[in-house]
């Protein structure tokens, strides 16, 4: 009985971490999968940016991998038909109907091959603690608060599709996006790390959208060293 009481402690001590972010970051997405031939030198790309100093506090890097190469052969085990949905929905802003991958947006934009990313125009500061989110900054009107918890350096071995035989490795792969809703300053939003993920969650990122575009995100890598990069 004892030692399970300290189980209970320590497990509840780990899920109650506190965690904080600040910044004028601009959100950098990446769709992505792994059935996807095209993909691993983006990937290779949004790795990188984890060496950067800029990092979290001027960009905030997320890889969406969608599900809609899942059926050629190599499942994606970390693939979510709603980020394939959130990709068609920025297709719909832009006035198009076709998605592909690999796919980088940045603030909402389309791009290409990235040279450099600039700032943001706003800031955002956010806490975690207790598993309670509070968001504050200089926000847009109508601005929405989205949060996604990441997990970083995964390695898996493709068998069969496109990449069969190759070792990819992904970072900043979003493992679970929530919509929380309407921002208000200083709300406390109830926030609890996601569990039975299919890779360790590492980093938790926060971001605002107006008229569903990004326009200031912040993150950073959780604390605990349980989850330290």
């Amino acid at each position: 009985m004892k030692n399970l009481f300290f189980a209970i402690l320590i497990s509840h001590s780990a899920m109650a971490q506190s965690w904080e972010a600040v910044g004028s970051g601009s959100l950098v997405e990446l769709y992505t999968s792994e059935g996807c031939s095209s993909c691993p030198p983006a990937d290779a790309w949004l790795s990188g940016l984890r060496n950067r100093p800029e990092l979290w506090k001027d960009f905030v890097p997320v890889a969406f991998h969608v599900d809609y190469w899942d059926g050629l052969g190599w499942p994606d085990k970390f693939a979510v038909p709603a980020y394939t949905q959130r990709q068609r929905t920025y297709a719909s802003l832009w006035k198009t109907s076709t998605i592909f991958t690999p796919a980088i947006i940045i603030q909402g934009e389309n791009r290409g091959a990235v040279a450099q990313i600039s700032r943001a125009k706003e800031s955002l500061k956010a806490t975690w603690d207790a598993n309670v989110l509070v968001v504050t900054g200089t926000p847009s009107k109508g601005a929405v608060v989205n949060v996604a918890w990441l997990a970083m350096e995964v390695f898996t071995d493709v068998k069969r599709g496109e990449n069969a035989g190759s070792k990819l490795r992904h970072d900043f792969i979003v493992l679970k996006h929530q919509v929380l809703g309407a921002h208000e300053e200083s709300k406390k939003w109830p926030l609890t790390i996601p569990t039975k993920t299919p890779a360790p969650v590492k980093a938790l990122v926060v971001w605002l959208e107006v008229n569903q575009r990004p326009v200031v995100a912040a993150g950073g890598y959780l604390k605990s060293a349980a989850n330290s990069p």
